[in-house]
Order: C-alpha cells, then structure tokens, then sequence
C-alpha cells in the first residue's frame, strides 16, 4: 500500500469505490490489479465499509449511495477477488448485522434500480450466510421489516430459514403461518424470530397476530390478511411495526395502494392518527 493516503478523494480506495458505484467494472479491475490490497480495505470514516458494502448502497458516505445496472457483476469481481462476503461495517452502530447481505436487503438504490434480487444471489453464492453471521435470520427479518419483498423472497429460494408467524405471513404462506399460530409457547409462535431492529417481541398471541397481519400488510398478503382477520387481527389495530403503527398508514407508505383499498373496504378508520408517524391516513392521502 507504499503509504497511501485513504482519506485523499483522490487516493486508490476512493477511486476505487467510484468504480463500484459507477459500474465501471475495467477501472476497478485495473486498481485491484494495482493493489490487490483495496478489496478488504476499509473506508476512512465512521462507516468503515469495505469495497463490497458501497455494491449495496446503504451504510456508506451519501454520494456514494447508488447502484448501476452491473451491480451483480461488480459483486461477482470483487468476490472473486477475495472480499469478506460478511464483512462487518461501522455504519448504524456497528455489529453483525451490518453485512453488505444484511444492508443491501434493506437498500432502496439496489431495489429501484432492478438488481436487488440478482445481488442477493450473488452474495449468497459467494459465500454470504443466508441466515446471518449469527444465523438469526437476521437478513431475512430485515427485508421483511423494511418491505423489500422480492429481496425477501429471494433470500427464501436461496435456502433461508423462514420460521414463525411474522415470516410467514410476510411472505404469503398461509399453511406455514396457521402451523406456526397452533404452537403453545411465545417461542414456538416466533419461530426463533429475533427482532434485529426496533420490533419488541410480542407478549400474547393476540399480540403475535396483529403484528403478523402488519407484516402481511406491508407485502400485500390480501388472503393472509383475510385469515388473520378472523383469528382476531383488526383493520385498526396498532402494531410495533417498523415504519408505521397502523395498517392502513403503513399501506399507504410501502406504496401498497390495493392493500390501503382493501382495509377502507373492512372499516379501516381514516382519522387514527400513527404514532409513529404523527399522521392519520387522510392527512397521508392528502
């Protein structure tokens, strides 16, 4: 590394950062070439990411926070070129979940530009533990959390665990969420679930159910939600959901306008206002 200075714009790890985002797969093959060193590198700031957490645009300085349509090959090479499909990074606290795997399933740029599902798979494939560093689904809990659901769903066919109640009604199986609802202890309906953001576990069923009807809001599980209906879930019922408190806010925000049409159609009262969100629907509508 002949005394390189990372935090110059100019020095190789940045240029090579550029590179990722840009999509500019000839220049950051060349500066690997040229230091081979770049690829388990990490940035100079408080975000400590390595070259594979800038491919999912999350966790990394702002202006570096896109994703070009070769996203899934930028992975593959620097994959190839010996980067820690699980590195940690600094960004959000720190911690084990703070993998390009684990940030990249929460990451708006990589789902608007198309590539999300196909850097999944890439990760994955490369060595990236699909239940998390610490297999506590980890990766799993934080797409369904967010609402990236063909994130999700892709992380299922890539073999992740995807036990409990919230996972299921999340992910539309019906058969797997009324088996996890039989079981008789708070364990058992979880699924070895673990809140990895700001979700407190449940204290009752009740509770279990109207956090599950959350989640089937969220990804636009209309018969999930029928069902869930009947065991005792309610078009108003408030929640500890991630983004909203309310069914019908939350529809509204993950964009799920056939889901915000269906509760209006059940009693979804307009005018609760979202504690989380300081708003009511009506005012979300606008």
């Amino acid at each position: 590394m002949h005394g390189m200075n990372l935090t110059d714009e100019g020095s190789l790890f940045w240029r090579a950062a550029r590179s990722v985002v840009d999509g500019d797969l000839e220049s950051l093959r060349r500066l690997l070439r040229e230091e081979p060193g770049l690829v388990s590198m990490v940035s100079p700031d408080d975000f400590q990411a390595t070259l594979l957490h800038f491919v999912a645009a999350n966790g990394v300085r702002d202006d570096y926070q896109r994703s070009p349509a070769n996203a899934p090959q930028v992975a593959e090479c620097l994959l190839d070129a010996g980067a820690e499909p699980d590195a940690f990074a600094g960004s959000y606290g720190g911690g084990s979940h703070q993998t390009p795997l684990c940030l990249l399933v929460t990451s708006w740029w990589p789902h608007g530009r198309g590539v999300q599902v196909e850097l999944v798979r890439a990760l994955i494939q490369g060595g990236a533990k699909v239940d998390g560093v610490e297999g506590d689904a980890a990766p799993l809990a934080s797409a369904l959390l967010f609402g990236y659901t063909r994130a999700a769903e892709a992380l299922v066919a890539e073999g992740a665990r995807a036990n409990g109640a919230f996972f299921a009604a999340g992910l539309g199986d019906l058969v797997g969420l009324q088996r996890a609802l039989e079981q008789d202890t708070l364990e058992g309906l979880l699924g070895g679930y673990v809140p990895v953001l700001e979700v407190p576990r449940p204290c009752s069923k009740g509770a279990v159910i109207q956090e599950a009807f959350h989640f089937a809001v969220t990804h636009g599980r209309l018969e999930v939600m029928e069902w869930l209906l009947r065991q005792g879930a309610s078009v108003n019922g408030a929640t500890q959901g991630h983004h909203c408190e309310l069914p019908a806010v939350q529809a509204l925000f993950v964009g799920e306008r056939s889901v915000f049409d269906w509760l209006c159609q059940r009693g979804a009262d307009l005018d609760l206002v979202d504690r989380k969100r300081g708003q009511c629907a009506r005012d979300v509508l606008g």
